[in-house]
């Protein structure tokens, strides 16, 4: 009762808390609305008086000559929900109503070329914490707002709401929706989005897929009224308090239709255009000036340059070596791309080999690395990204034969495991490297790392690192643990045995820890295979190899790819900023990450310096992290600062 208004004979649509009142901005006052329902209950049990029903709105319209009612949003639910419980009598102005919004609803989608059955539901779009964001979607004939026309959204639900009414067209209409991918684990996925500015590239529908209790709970009710001849509204009809108010339920259908005075439009919060076209960093051609991105999740970081070089990190720890100097060192995660039948071996980036290319191209967007080059007839595509819900990186190597000839490719991929400080790895490397043991999970195709703690009271770090192929199905050759036996006796990478002979599959705790798998695939004329190689961390045993389980399903690295871009838009969204400000912290976290020699003082002045880190401590300054020194001439420059802070 304390949501009820006297005055306006009609309920509000909520109550405020905090000032103990009901909020008098908007009130359910169409009798086309689920709240109809709560008004019908309210009368039967006296708690409102009768006229509350005929104070309801009644806006009508013409549908193929029939009278029809409007609602306020034109979805399935506001119409058809109510007679989950309540009887659709027949020849009454909601009978007419519901048969007539159903007919309505099909010729809208058949003219998009679409599955009906459009409703309040969640839609292709993401909220900060990756939830899809939820909006009452509507046919525009049927509804007294305006903007309805650019979202196509169709939700499950809504076609078996209308099952009792239509069934034949609900069943053929829930094979179209299978068809395109909706059928989950527990029943139909919650929404189908057709919209097009928020469809997936390469995607013909961006899937909503979770499953909203209260829809599945209508969809079941709805089933059960149909197999079981309307068994739910008939237990409803039996109680006495309900037989007395049935006659609300038989309103006549009028003759005349009155002008429709429109309401004002309640103020709608713009949907997200979550998934705008990025524009990326291209470089073509031999990597003259060295770029970096940067991919991170806040815990697990890769840095990669557009030669190939970088390093990844966990929570201020290397995970693989690197040094600081991009400029000057050929280090990190390396695949090794070798024609059998030739025997010429390539790097699949520009480092360390250094070999031109007949094509080499980079291309760096907010939430992954690519890099494109061919060599004798063999495309290679690398692609660089983090999961965003979990320690984990991937590097996905795509293979194309463009020669007439079979062809057998030897992939071998090659890091140095650290798992500290890189501070510390680079004072003591020796030392550290005396705590990490190995060993190979035939089961899972993985080599797992073990960097005992020094400390006792601190718990080990792991690190997995597996290969998977197109479905999951690989076969890893060889492995290798040990950079002596990788490379040899007085060699480089650039000469390693390891191109010349089998990996030697050592295990154990070695003195240069090194990952490294080795896989072979064969390529028919124009065939086209993938090969990802993944590395994750884990604070316990237990703990990696569930997640390395988790990619037995074939969908998982495509799922952590989709939600990596996901989040990039959702995160740059959040931020307030453009793309074109997304690159320019890109490359300024770089140069922060890796010191540019273009940004450093110059020689003179870094010799005439005496004063070393501690100096900068009588300036509140521990000079523990990098630190940036912006230089502005006069107040326009004021710009430029307020950009680096929010950078």
């Amino acid at each position: 009762e304390f949501l009820y208004s006297k005055d306006r004979k009609a309920f509000s649509i909520g109550f405020n808390v905090k000032e103990n009142q009901s909020d008098d901005s908007y009130y359910y006052n169409l009798l086309a609305s689920e709240a109809r329902l709560a008004s019908f209950i309210a009368i039967a049990k006296r708690q409102v008086p009768d006229d509350h029903w005929f104070a309801l709105g009644r806006p009508l319209t013409k549908i193929k000559g029939k009278s029809v009612l409007l609602s306020w949003g034109g979805t399935m639910f506001e119409y058809i929900m109510p007679q989950l419980f309540l009887k659709n009598l027949s020849n009454s102005l909601l009978w007419q109503t519901a048969e007539s919004v159903v007919d309505c609803q099909i010729k809208f989608a058949r003219s998009k070329s679409l599955p009906w059955g459009i409703s309040e539901s969640g839609f292709f779009a993401f909220d900060y914490q990756y939830n899809y964001q939820y909006q009452q979607f509507g046919v525009p004939d049927l509804s007294l707002r305006t903007e309805l026309v650019e979202n196509l959204v169709i939700a499950p639900y809504a076609t078996f709401l209308a099952l009792p009414l239509r069934p034949l067209d609900a069943v053929k209409n829930l094979r179209k929706l299978k068809d395109v991918g909706m059928e989950g684990i527990y029943g139909y996925f919650e929404a189908a989005d057709f919209t097009p500015s928020r469809i997936p590239k390469k995607e013909k529908v961006g899937l909503v897929k979770s499953f909203m209790a209260h829809h599945q709970g209508m969809s079941l009710i709805s089933l059960n009224n149909y197999f079981h001849k309307n068994v739910m509204q008939n237990r409803f009809h039996l109680d006495s308090l309900v037989i007395r108010a049935e006659s609300l339920l038989d309103e006549l259908i009028p003759v005349h239709i009155s002008k429709i005075d429109l309401p004002e439009e309640v103020p709608q919060r713009p949907l997200m255009n979550i998934l705008p076209t990025l524009s990326d960093n291209v470089f073509s051609g031999k990597p003259d000036i060295v770029r970096t991105s940067i991919l991170s999740n806040s815990e697990y970081s890769v840095i990669v340059s557009n030669t190939g070089v970088g390093i990844s990190t966990w929570k201020g720890l290397d995970i693989t070596r690197n040094s600081l100097d991009l400029s000057e060192n050929n280090w990190g995660w390396f695949c090794f791309v070798k024609d059998t039948s030739t025997g010429k071996t390539w790097s699949a980036t520009y480092q360390p080999y250094l070999k031109e290319p007949d094509l080499y191209t980079v291309t760096f967007s907010p939430f992954k690395a690519e890099f494109e080059r061919i060599d004798d007839n063999i495309e290679t595509r690398t692609r660089v990204y983090v999961a965003v819900d979990k320690n984990v990186e991937i590097r996905e190597i795509t293979l194309v034969n463009r020669s007439r000839k079979t062809k057998t490719v030897e992939l071998t991929d090659y890091a140095e495991i650290v798992g500290m400080p890189h501070r510390e790895d680079s004072t003591h490397p020796a030392l550290g490297k005396l705590f990490v043991e190995s060993e190979y999970d035939s089961g899972r195709h993985s080599l797992v790392f073990r960097r005992r703690h020094r400390e006792e009271d601190r718990s080990d770090l792991w690190i997995f690192h597996t290969a998977l192929g197109d479905g999951n199905k690989i076969s890893i050759s060889d492995y290798e643990t040990n950079r002596n036996e990788f490379i040899g006796r007085g060699k480089t990478i650039l000469n390693a045995d390891a191109f010349s002979r089998s990996l030697s599959r050592t295990v154990g705790a070695t003195l240069d820890p090194i990952m490294s798998l080795r896989t072979k695939v064969t390529l028919d004329y124009n065939e086209t295979k993938k090969i990802s190689f993944v590395t994750l961390v884990a604070d316990t045993k237990e703990n990696g190899q569930n997640m390395v389980d988790r990619f037995t399903d074939p969908g998982e690295i495509e799922r952590i790819l989709r939600l990596s871009e996901i989040h990039n838009h959702i995160e740059i969204r959040h931020l307030g900023i453009g793309i074109s400000d997304a690159r320019i912290f890109q490359r300024l976290g770089s140069k922060i990450y890796f010191p540019d020699r273009y940004f450093r003082a110059s020689s003179d002045i870094v010799e005439s310096n005496r004063k070393g880190q501690s100096g900068l401590y009588a300036y509140g300054i521990s000079g523990d992290y990098p630190i940036i020194l912006v230089k502005i001439r006069s107040t326009e420059g004021l710009k430029l600062i307020r950009q680096v802070l929010l950078a």
